[in-house]
């Protein structure tokens, strides 16, 4: 199980967002959503798990690594310790700018 920081979790809701071309608003976004990571990664990340991903239902638990890498391998990278490698080698360069 992993836990993201808010910070991470929106930067995740952000690319996911970018990369869908539209916002996640409601369960319909989020069928669409599971259904194209399927088409796209032949991977399955159900709507009710988006759900609680997005706030769209309350949830205070956290979620499995095999789901948080299969939405970062939907933005484009190999894994969520990837993307969150990403994000922390950005902020560690933002402090030299």
């Amino acid at each position: 199980m992993i836990e993201l920081t808010p910070f991470l979790r929106f930067q995740l809701h952000e690319r996911i967002e970018l990369k869908f071309d539209q916002r996640i608003r409601n369960q319909t976004d989020c069928i669409a959503l599971s259904l194209r990571i399927q088409k796209e990664h032949e991977k399955k990340v159900g709507s009710h798990t988006l759900r609680r991903f997005f706030g769209i239902v309350q949830w205070k638990g956290e979620f499995r690594i095999r789901t948080m890498d299969i939405l970062a391998q939907f933005v484009g990278f190999a894994s969520i310790d990837a993307f969150i490698n990403e994000l922390n080698s950005e902020a560690d360069l933002s402090k030299f700018i």
